[in-house]
């Protein structure tokens, strides 16, 4: 149970009891309309407001997509190379036996700030390994992409 149920419950008992405070202490002179006029009223705004809220919830909760539920295409890898200076990351795409170099200059989109894509650079492994001439199979972490000196 959270905060809001127990909110909810406090909301519909806390006039039910006061409701049932007031029949004892009511006089026989005292119109029962009255009673019910004190209680019912707050009740059902207390219920108002709470329902209000659960639907202010629903409708602002953010839609998640399950990024598994759609058809997976096994025959392109998607690698993620990350300029460690900038941290700036960009994710690849191609087929198993593209080089790396040859899928990052295959990208529309050059995303790296820091590093011309006319310029000497090579993409290492989580070891510092060259392979920027090694297939997208060869290695499946996050890599990184280096300017050489010139």
């Amino acid at each position: 149970m959270n905060l809001k149920h127990i909110m909810a419950m406090l909301f519909i008992s806390l006039p039910i009891a006061i409701f049932l405070f007031m029949m004892q202490t009511a006089s026989v002179h005292e119109s029962a309309s009255f009673v019910l006029v004190i209680v019912i009223w707050p009740m059902l705004s207390c219920l108002g407001l709470y329902l209000a809220s659960r639907y202010h919830t629903k409708r602002t909760t953010p839609v998640t997509w399950n990024l598994h539920s759609r058809p997976i295409d096994a025959s392109i890898a998607h690698r993620v190379i990350r300029d460690m200076a900038t941290k700036e990351e960009a994710v690849i795409d191609g087929d198993y036996a593209i080089s790396f170099r040859k899928a990052m200059l295959d990208e529309e989109i050059w995303v790296f700030s820091q590093i011309s894509r006319d310029s000497k650079w090579i993409v290492t492994d989580d070891r510092g390994n060259d392979i920027s001439n090694k297939p997208l199979s060869f290695f499946d972490g996050i890599a990184r992409i280096e300017v050489l000196d010139e």
